[in-house]
């Protein structure tokens, strides 16, 4: 599974880090070169320097659809139905205690 991770910060970080742990394709979107380098070194991750609110950048980080939404909570709503309709759910439980994530 491809994962686009927009933000090198700490929330983001941490997600390359368990994520590249557990093997998924990963693309990392910052602004910050040096941040980027330092991630892209580290971790066998596709690295796109550049706003992740541009969707030139997206599309060169691999994104093909991006839903428009007026607010997160809808945001997310749309995801899970996504993610449901082709036979995943994911949700605080699946996650679990630990932060693992499904399968790749």
């Amino acid at each position: 599974m491809k994962i686009i991770i927009a933000g090198d910060g700490k929330v983001g970080a941490t997600l390359v880090r368990q994520l590249s742990a557990e093997e998924y394709d990963l693309t990392l979107v910052d602004v910050n070169p040096n941040r980027l380098d330092s991630s892209s070194e580290r971790f066998d991750i596709m690295a796109v320097q550049g706003n992740c609110a541009s969707m030139e950048v997206l599309k060169e980080a691999g994104v093909e659809i991006v839903p428009a939404q007026r607010s997160n909570r809808r945001l997310r709503r749309s995801l899970m139905k996504m993610l449901q309709k082709n036979g995943r759910q994911i949700g605080r439980k699946q996650i679990g205690r630990k932060g693992r994530f499904p399968e790749p």
